[in-house]
């Protein structure tokens, strides 16, 4: 965007970007929190800006960069740093990760092409798709341009669906691939990908879970079978040794285990009582009979985080 048209907030956050982060971290302390937050956003979005154009707005404050062919990279790590500095770690991380939540491509965004390429390539179309039409559009067109030419078709074809899907499952599907990038050796060590798969599909809503899982049941049986075996949900409680499921037990607060166990089939009750005590399992059982009514959302997100403490455990574990 130019100089021209960018606003006097955008113009503050290039401005203290690229300021030694001591004088900087003084004046952002005159802004108010909701400001600091817009500042930090225009710089996590801009990424970089152009020498030409910071010099336009800060020539008189910091002359060297007239001499320089580089650009200005605004990364996460100086940001934090910046912030640090004037509002305390605390606070900075907390306006950091309030970014963050807004919006879960934004980790995806910033992977380089070849990465982000490895880390998705054996997925589905359509979690392609929902990468894809989540990128800048020049980034898009390199990442689509990677893919062979059947698949290319596919991912195209499945981007109309993407508008079906809602937000909350976008969501999901982008802190899934956000968390694959971040764990990018592990995936490379594995190299199986329907562990990939396996996990986006064990933590997206139970709807859009049936819906894929009866797509590739009727694409692809043998690879429906290994996704299906390797999910993990809280279901899969049953299948555990005792001391792993006295373990998941301890991480998991009274309420959700107690949301969770409505409606659930009599072995996974069981299987969870006996690694209780008697006056755990007569606490369980009196708060389920006075819950009442609850929705299937409720129940279905409480087992998808006891799910992730199952997935958290048996990571720390070694068990696969």
């Amino acid at each position: 965007m130019p100089v021209e048209n960018m606003s006097p907030i955008e113009k503050i956050a290039i401005l203290l970007a690229v300021l030694p982060a001591d004088i900087s971290s003084k004046i952002i302390q005159g802004f108010d929190e909701k400001t600091i937050t817009d500042i930090v956003s225009i710089m996590y979005d801009l990424k970089s800006i152009k020498e030409e154009d910071a010099e336009k707005i800060i020539s008189e404050f910091y002359e060297k960069i007239a001499h320089s062919d580089k650009k200005i990279n605004f990364d996460i790590d100086n940001i934090k740093k910046l912030l640090s500095l004037s509002i305390g770690e605390k606070k900075a991380l907390g306006i950091i990760k309030s970014i963050f939540k807004k919006n879960p491509f934004e980790v995806i965004r910033n992977t380089s092409i070849e990465k982000l390429y490895s880390v998705i390539k054996n997925e589905t179309p359509i979690i392609i798709a929902v990468v894809v039409v989540n990128l800048e559009t020049e980034k898009a067109v390199e990442l689509i341009s990677m893919f062979d030419d059947e698949k290319k078709k596919k991912i195209f074809s499945n981007m109309k669906k993407v508008k079906e899907i809602d937000e909350e499952t976008i969501n999901q599907i982008g802190n899934a691939i956000k968390e694959l990038i971040e764990n990018t050796k592990e995936i490379n060590k594995n190299d199986n990908f329907s562990v990939t798969v396996a996990e986006i599909v064990s933590f997206m809503n139970r709807e859009e879970t049936q819906k894929i899982l009866s797509f590739l049941k009727e694409e692809d049986p043998t690879f429906y079978n290994e996704v299906e075996k390797k999910m993990i949900t809280f279901e899969k409680i049953v299948e555990l040794d005792d001391r792993l499921v006295q373990k998941i037990l301890r991480s998991v607060d009274q309420k959700t285990l107690v949301i969770a166990l409505k409606n659930a089939e009599q072995k996974i009750t069981e299987k969870i009582f006996k690694n209780m005590t008697e006056e755990a399992a007569s606490a369980i059982t009196e708060d389920m009979e006075s819950l009442g009514n609850i929705s299937e959302k409720n129940i279905d997100d409480a087992r998808k985080k006891i799910a992730k403490i199952i997935k958290k455990i048996l990571l720390e574990q070694g068990v696969s």
